[in-house]
């Protein structure tokens, strides 16, 4: 908990166990992403392997499209259908997840990157922005989430400069 950070723009939280760090960045864009960054540290003395899965909630109907897992669902009242696009960096299907094995020597961190594009067509630039995304490196991806979050603000609200800075 003591390194838990929770930003406006996104999430940042180490978790440890095992032999094991893992160093999650997440966040979501206006359009709809989700976008998870992991970095995993081998702590331990010895290599070791890892399978990283990922999934989508049974609710969501799936199947496979290439290595990227597909789906749909009606939101409640049936107001719209969103259509799920879960995808990794190195990840392959296998049964009802995507996987991705990892080997790690010991002292040494391997980053993974997974993104879930949740496309509707109220949204119509979530498309668009699920494959810009999905084609950009972990470092890059939270790069432009955060330029695009500052910019956002930057744009909508005006500046004002308070003598308390808890309440600015």
């Amino acid at each position: 908990n003591s390194q838990r950070r929770q930003y406006q723009s996104h999430l940042f939280s180490v978790h440890s166990g095992g032999g094991l760090q893992v160093d999650q960045t997440k966040f979501i864009t206006e359009n709809n992403v989700a976008v998870t960054i992991l970095k995993l540290t081998n702590t331990g003395p010895d290599e070791t392997t890892r399978t990283i899965p990922a999934g989508t909630p049974a609710v969501v109907t799936q199947s496979f499209d290439g290595d990227e897992r597909v789906g749909s669902f009606n939101t409640r009242y049936n107001l719209t259908t969103v259509s799920t696009r879960l995808s990794g960096d190195g990840f392959t299907s296998s049964g009802n997840n995507l996987t991705r094995q990892v080997t790690i020597q010991p002292g040494e961190s391997v980053t993974v990157k997974l993104q879930l594009g949740a496309i509707t067509p109220d949204i119509a630039a979530s498309a668009g922005d699920y494959a810009r995304y999905r084609d950009m490196g972990a470092s890059e991806a939270l790069d432009a989430q955060l330029a695009e979050y500052n910019q956002w603000w930057a744009d909508n609200v005006p500046y004002i400069d308070l003598p308390d800075d808890n309440v600015e």
